[in-house]
C-alpha cells in the first residue's frame, strides 16, 4: 500500500506578501472608507441644485462606504466582516446613543444648574433632523477608519493596549487643524478615541462606537447647542457655555474643558473595565504562546 505524496506548502506570491504588511492594509482600508464618500459629496455638489441634495447624499455616502468597506474586508483580508455583523445591531447603537445621551443629560444639567450653560429660548424641534445625515455620515467614516481599519489591524498585530493609545494619539491629531484647538482639547479628544476603541474592544464590534460617536455629537450640536470639536452649532435649546475656556472649552466647545475630560474618563474606564471583564483584551505578538506539536 503506497502511501499519499506530501504536498510541499506553496509559497506565497509577492502580490500576497506585500498585502500582508499591516501599513498597507490600513492605507487601502482608508480609501476603501474615504472614496466612496469623496465621490459621492463631490457628484452631488458638482450636479445638484444646494435645494436638491439636502440630507440624502450624506446618507448614501454612508451606505456606500459601508459596503465599500466590507468588500475591502472580504476581498483584501478574506473574511467575514463579524464587526459589523447585522445580528443585535440595532441594540448595540441604541446602547451607545441612550448611554452618552443619559451621560450628557446628568453634565449639561450640572453645568446648568451651576450657571455655566446658560439657557437663552429654544428653537423649533425641526432643527434638530437638519444635522442627522452629516453626523451619521461622520460616525460611520470615523468609526470605519480609525477603529475598524487602524485599530483593528494594528491590535491584531501589537495587541490592545498600543492599539489603543495608537489610535487615540491619531484620533487627536486629526482634529488639530479644528478651531479653538488647544492641548485641553487635543487630551479630550485623546480620551474619546480611548472610550470609542475600548467600545469596539467590549463588543468586538464598531455598532456600540458608531452609536456613542453618534449619540455624542447630536446631544452636544442639535439639542444644547454647543459647539462640537470646533463647529459652530445650532440646536433645540439655545444656550451658551459661559466662564473660562478651561471650564467651558472656549470655541472648540465642551470637548476642551475638563468637564469634558471627565466625562470621557469615566466613560472610558467602564469600557475599559468591561472589555478585560469579557477577556476580549489581545496580547501583542510577541506574548502570545504557541501551542507545541504533540
Amino acid at each position: 500500500m503506497t502511501s499519499a505524496p506530501i504536498r510541499e506548502p506553496s509559497t506565497p506570491s509577492r502580490a500576497a506578501r506585500f498585502m500582508a504588511f499591516p501599513v498597507v492594509r490600513i492605507v487601502i482600508g482608508i480609501v476603501a472608507v474615504a472614496a466612496p464618500v469623496i465621490l459621492t459629496l463631490w457628484l452631488a455638489r458638482a450636479t445638484l441644485d444646494k435645494s436638491l441634495r439636502v440630507m440624502w447624499p450624506q446618507f448614501l455616502a454612508a451606505v456606500l462606504c459601508t459596503i465599500s468597506y466590507c468588500c475591502y474586508v472580504r476581498w483584501v483580508e478574506k473574511r467575514p466582516v463579524s464587526e459589523l455583523s447585522r445580528i443585535g445591531a440595532w441594540r448595540e447603537v441604541a446602547t451607545g446613543v441612550l448611554g452618552v445621551t443619559a451621560l450628557l443629560a446628568a453634565t449639561m444639567g450640572l453645568l446648568f444648574a451651576f450657571g455655566i450653560y446658560q439657557v437663552t429660548g429654544s428653537n423649533s424641534w425641526t432643527v434638530m433632523i437638519v444635522p442627522i445625515a452629516e453626523l451619521v455620515l461622520v460616525a460611520f467614516v470615523e468609526e470605519l477608519v480609525f477603529r475598524g481599519v487602524i485599530f483593528r489591524i494594528v491590535e491584531s498585530s501589537l495587541g490592545s493596549w498600543i492599539a489603543l493609545v495608537l489610535t487615540a494619539s491619531i484620533f487627536a491629531v486629526s482634529h488639530l487643524p479644528n478651531e479653538g484647538v488647544t492641548v485641553l482639547a487635543i487630551a479630550v479628544t485623546g480620551m474619546a478615541g480611548v472610550m470609542l476603541g475600548a467600545a469596539f474592544m467590549a463588543t468586538r464590534r464598531l455598532w456600540l462606537a458608531i452609536g456613542i460617536h453618534f449619540g455624542w455629537n447630536f446631544m452636544l450640536s442639535a439639542v444644547f447647542s454647543v459647539a462640537v470639536s470646533g463647529h459652530v452649532s445650532m440646536g433645540l435649546i439655545q444656550g451658551a457655555l459661559v466662564g473660562p475656556d478651561w471650564l467651558t472649552g472656549g470655541a472648540y466647545g465642551i470637548e476642551a474643558s475638563i468637564v469634558g475630560l471627565a466625562v470621557v474618563t469615566v466613560a472610558s474606564v467602564f469600557l475599559v473595565v468591561l472589555a478585560r471583564r469579557r477577556r476580549h483584551v489581545v496580547l501583542p505578538y510577541w506574548k502570545r504562546t504557541i501551542p507545541r506539536a504533540e
